[in-house]
């Protein structure tokens, strides 16, 4: 099936779904979509047959690259473009720390724990495998629980920073890690890295820091970069719809150079969007109209684009190769990297702070559990070969307990650590 009757099918399914679940179900929007898609691919697999254009229709799309080499660098842009880049640098210790070590440690500490949870169940899966599902599973992705964060006014600002911060960041560690990892373990290409008899453990550790910072540094360079030219546009023109194709540009063209020098493209789109982004706040009073075109602009591209994401997902399931044991390793699972995200922010958080209060364990706590996984993390398990099945079955699985458990629970966490002011006036009254 081409590419363009795709796109009308997942745009009618889209409008469909948004329309059922903001007039029915009025559920948060990545919590509807999902069940909605999921309950659509269980029908049509269970009643139609599998020669059916539908059915056939829903096999055809192309989950990893659609998301990787298509959604992410303008998700990833626009989320940086409405980002403040002065709350940032107000916690960027801390926001590094957790998109670096902190993703390092989840990662380590995931595997170690799907490890042996699977050696006590007598699932086959090496730990290699393991290591990296630790890897892809370890990213978060915020778009889910951003609308609920953003509309709840207890929760500290320093939190909200740290929690998107980190997830703009931590897809690049998460990816390079992926990379590496996969390449040593599914394509046998460990010694293109230089990973000899004698002496793995040592160049295994070298080889992921170096990947992870070229691919990095060179991100930061090139986002800055772009950023740049970019601006030189922007500030030189009052066409708004001119300002617009120059940031699109970026945002796609930018990814595109950022591959083949290989160096990280979704650093370079959120770098890129953090400065493009805080310098046109500067111009809102000189040129508001401008500014605000673009942004509205960037807003209907993100809200579209999330809503395509969270039908994929749920779409996805008659592709997934689904086995019992697979499902029940992603039900444990969704616990074990909950348990593993607490500990890889625990520690980097106490070494950036100094210090660990009982306030402060509360906000790890509400860190961890707003760490919801998404697209790109089942993107990356199924762009594994065939001997990568049982990962994926795993990723799907937690990636949607995820969205559905924490994502419908956040709000309750968040009442429950930081109490509406309402509630508490009127208990001292």
């Amino acid at each position: 099936m081409n590419e363009y009757f795709l796109f009308s099918l997942l745009t009618a399914v889209a409008a469909m779904m948004s329309y059922i679940n903001t007039k029915f179900l009025k559920l948060p929007k990545a919590i509807g979509l999902i069940i909605l898609a999921i309950s659509f691919s269980a029908l049509c697999a269970a009643f139609l047959k599998d020669d059916n254009f539908l059915v056939v229709a829903l096999s055809s799309f192309d989950f990893k690259t659609t998301v990787l080499e298509g959604m992410l660098s303008f998700l990833l842009f626009a989320n940086a473009l409405h980002f403040n880049m002065i709350d940032l640098k107000k916690e960027i210790k801390a926001v590094f720390a957790l998109a670096s070590i902190g993703l390092l440690l989840s990662a380590a500490t995931t595997a170690v724990l799907i490890y042996g949870f699977a050696l006590l169940i007598g699932a086959d899966l090496s730990f290699g495998y393991c290591l990296v599902f630790g890897a892809l599973i370890s990213p978060t992705d915020p778009i889910a629980v951003i609308s609920t964060l953003a509309g709840n006014k207890t929760i500290p600002k320093h939190l909200k920073t740290r929690v998107v911060g980190e997830s703009l960041f931590n897809d690049a560690t998460g990816i390079v890690l992926f990379v590496v990892l996969s390449n040593i373990f599914f394509f046998g290409t460990g010694g293109e890295f230089g990973l000899v008899e004698g002496s793995a453990h040592v160049n295994y550790t070298l080889l992921i820091a170096k990947q992870i910072t070229v691919e990095a540094g060179g991100g930061i360079l090139l986002g800055y970069i772009f950023a740049k030219v970019a601006l030189v546009f922007l500030n030189t023109n009052r066409d708004s719809e001119t300002s617009v194709f120059v940031t699109l540009a970026v945002a796609s063209m930018g990814y595109v150079i950022a591959h083949s020098l290989h160096v990280s493209g979704p650093i370079a789109m959120v770098v890129a969007g953090l400065f493009i982004g805080n310098s046109l706040s500067d111009s809102k009073k000189t040129y508001p109209k401008q500014v605000q075109k673009i942004d509205d602009f960037w807003m209907i591209i993100d809200n579209m684009l999330n809503t395509f994401l969270f039908i994929l997902i749920g779409l996805e399931l008659t592709s997934i190769p689904f086995n019992i044991t697979a499902f029940w390793i992603g039900v444990g699972g969704i616990f074990i990297v909950t348990i593993a995200r607490f500990i890889s922010i625990s520690i980097p958080i106490t070494l950036v702070d100094k210090k660990l209060s009982k306030s402060s364990t509360q906000d790890n706590v509400l860190v961890a559990w707003s760490g919801v996984r998404g697209g790109i993390s089942l993107a990356l398990a199924l762009s594994l070969p065939d001997a990568g099945h049982m990962i994926v079955g795993i990723t799907y699985t937690v990636v949607v307990l995820s969205i559905l458990v924490q994502g419908s629970t956040l709000k309750l966490m968040l009442n429950w650590i930081y109490p509406p002011k309402a509630e508490k006036k009127s208990a001292n009254s």
